[in-house]
């Protein structure tokens, strides 16, 4: 029997929504600084740490499975030696 939704996960249904609601379709990394209410730097950065960013990554991942979110590739963001797909995420109305 599922436990439900977790923390993370429904915390990333929030944000989404709330990107929504402005018009606008958050990126992997967009969700994971606004669920971890990372702030800014000096430089303007947000600063995400790879657990975090896995942590989300992973809840988005069970959210889709699930068929709450729908995640649509939108390039590459390179990073250093890092490549990543970029995805933006919006919610599945139905």
């Amino acid at each position: 029997m599922s436990r439900g939704l977790g923390r993370v996960q429904r915390a990333c249904l929030r944000v989404i929504e709330q990107y929504e609601a402005a018009g606008q379709r958050p990126t992997t990394l967009t969700i994971t600084a606004d669920v971890y209410r990372i702030k800014p730097d000096q430089n303007g950065k947000r600063r995400i740490g790879h657990a975090q960013h896995v942590s989300v990554k992973r809840a988005l991942a069970v959210l889709q499975r699930k068929g709450l979110v729908l995640g649509q590739q939108h390039g590459v963001r390179a990073d250093g030696l890092q490549a990543e797909s970029c995805n933006l995420w919006s919610l599945v109305r139905g």
